[in-house]
């Protein structure tokens, strides 16, 4: 049974006459309440900051993956172990079908082809991927360093190319330079190719293999007319959704096709992001533990120096529950003047880093430059209500001390 409407406004009076007198306080339990207070904050502005950091973190490296790989992919089933997969026609209904399912933002059509680069006596394996004049760059613009994408819409097959900057580094190239690529094929064949663009994810799997190139030139090589393709690539409204529309999805395609998530091609990687999410639930059940601490040692102290009173308004007919309510609502304000500043404070780093980003990152281990921000006010209300119930349920907890307490011996207490 939880106190009243009455209980509340009387506890509130009365925690609010002894904050007014918070001047006649005992040094120690100033300093004590001052330093809840600041724990509180910084733990608050740790939470929100380890929620941001991830939030942006795992945005970052799921964007990477999907610039590359779509949200999935539609393939043809093939016992054949070598890199280049069966062909695949476009020309089907089921395809026309999952297009307009509800969910589904996008399709595009693409080819992946096995070349190796030569350049200033250099010689590098790489993998060409084709993309065609459907292809949204909505997830890659942001990977694109300098130059621009392959034309797609002239009237012959573009000689053009994006490489990474990891390759053009390994061939010692440029933007404007002339590649000699040669496709693994019989026969082998051999096409002068032009760097129109360098990208760079920060992802080795990608970058140290990937070209993009005009779809049409891969479907040249490989005797291909306008409608085959390698696969079709896939993008959801909302990745999040997916489990939800994979059956629709699964069920329209025909016996030979089948759909590979991006989730399941790159696993390793979002495992990594999964134990990234394990680590900041502990940094925050930490954070819990230390918060609760020192508030429930602060409201044993400001007990302790009100034992007297305790005691008198027991003898004057107070019940433990209006008592208790009474150092609740002064722990509660406390908490409210912590999370206040904690948020500030989380809130102001946040906003320092997402536009001047002055915390760097090295780009080897962790794939990008510095560390990224992802707002989530979502994130933030619950960090501040989370923190707002277990303080409470906490402090409620702690006053139950109140109750051992006799009032004869507590009058007396000095």
């Amino acid at each position: 049974m939880f106190p009243s409407i009455r209980t509340l406004r009387w506890a509130s009076w009365v925690a609010t006459r002894l904050r007014q007198r918070a001047a006649d306080r005992q040094a120690f339990s100033r300093t004590a309440t001052r330093i809840a207070t600041a724990t509180l904050a910084t733990g608050i502005a740790i939470a929100l900051l380890s929620f941001a950091v991830l939030l942006g973190f795992k945005l970052q490296i799921q964007q990477k993956l999907f610039a590359f790989h779509g949200h999935a992919r539609i393939i043809k089933f093939s016992n054949n172990r070598s890199f280049e997969p069966p062909p695949l026609n476009t020309q089907r209904p089921c395809l026309d079908s999952i297009r307009h399912l509800p969910g589904i933002r996008h399709l595009q059509h693409y080819i992946e082809k096995a070349a190796v680069l030569r350049a200033n006596d250099e010689v590098l394996g790489v993998v060409l991927k084709g993309i065609g004049q459907d292809f949204d760059s909505t997830y890659f613009a942001p990977n694109l360093v300098v130059g621009r994408l392959p034309t797609r819409h002239g009237p012959k097959e573009a000689l053009e190319v994006v490489v990474s900057q990891y390759i053009a580094k390994a061939l010692r190239v440029q933007i404007g330079d002339t590649l000699l690529v040669a496709f693994i094929q019989q026969p082998p064949r051999f096409r002068k190719m032009t760097i129109v663009g360098v990208y760079d994810t920060g992802l080795t799997l990608f970058d140290e293999h990937f070209l993009l190139a005009d779809i049409r030139l891969l479907q040249k090589l490989n005797d291909w007319d306008k409608h085959t393709v390698t696969g079709i690539e896939v993008f959801l409204e909302d990745f999040d959704t997916f489990p939800k529309y994979f059956p629709a999805i699964d069920q329209q395609l025909d016996p030979d096709l089948y759909l590979e998530t991006t989730q399941n091609k790159h696993f390793d990687m979002f495992d990594w992001l999964l134990l990234l999410d394990t680590n900041v639930w502990v940094l925050l059940g930490i954070i819990v533990a230390v918060i609760g601490f020192n508030l429930v040692s602060v409201l044993f102290i400001l007990i302790i120096e009100r034992t007297s009173m305790i005691g008198l308004l027991k003898a004057m007919g107070a019940s433990n529950w209006q008592i208790k309510t009474i150092f609740v609502w002064q722990g509660l304000r406390i908490a409210s003047a912590g999370l206040l500043w904690g948020n500030l404070l989380g809130i102001g780093l946040a906003a320092v880093q997402y536009f001047f980003r002055p915390v760097p990152l090295d780009r080897k281990h962790y794939f990008m430059d510095y560390v990224p921000i992802q707002w989530n006010w979502l994130a933030v209300v619950g960090v501040n209500v989370g923190a707002l119930c277990i303080i409470f349920l906490l402090l409620w907890l702690a006053a139950g001390v109140i109750a051992r307490i006799r009032p004869i011996k507590a009058i007396r207490f000095d």
